[in-house]
């Protein structure tokens, strides 16, 4: 009973998309006007994440995937001297910082810096 109580009524909200009035006679011609229904309004889409921002979301995605991500509410920096990564962690903090807070641009050339050095940090001991 109670599916065909559902199935009725989405039925119904689909079909109340479908009466609403599509075309009208004109009083000038005999001729049918068709009318356009409402557009959707977009579906919001997140933001794309810059370049730096990119490798560095995905270097924390893959640590926490090996149960060493990062806290809730702890810095890159302090995450990444928490792990052990000395020089290069800081290099990395140091690009990452410099382009989150805008002091630099963001571009592919820093990523690929990033990215070399997160590769140097998470090569096998």
């Amino acid at each position: 009973m109670r599916r065909v109580l559902a199935a009725g009524v989405l039925l119904a909200w689909r079909l109340r998309l479908k009466i609403q009035p599509v075309s009208s006679v004109s009083k000038t011609s005999d001729m049918v006007v068709i009318e356009s229904l409402p557009k959707r309004p977009p579906i919001p889409r997140p933001a794309r994440l810059t370049p730096v921002r990119h490798v560095v979301s995905r270097g924390l995605r893959q640590a926490a995937q090996h149960h060493q991500g990062k806290r809730q509410g702890e810095t890159l920096r302090q995450w990444l001297t928490a792990q052990g990564f000395g020089e290069w962690g800081r290099a990395i903090a140091e690009i990452y910082e410099q382009v989150r807070y805008g002091m630099e641009d963001d571009t592919k050339t820093r990523a690929n810096e990033v990215q070399r050095l997160w590769r140097k940090v998470t090569k096998p001991r």
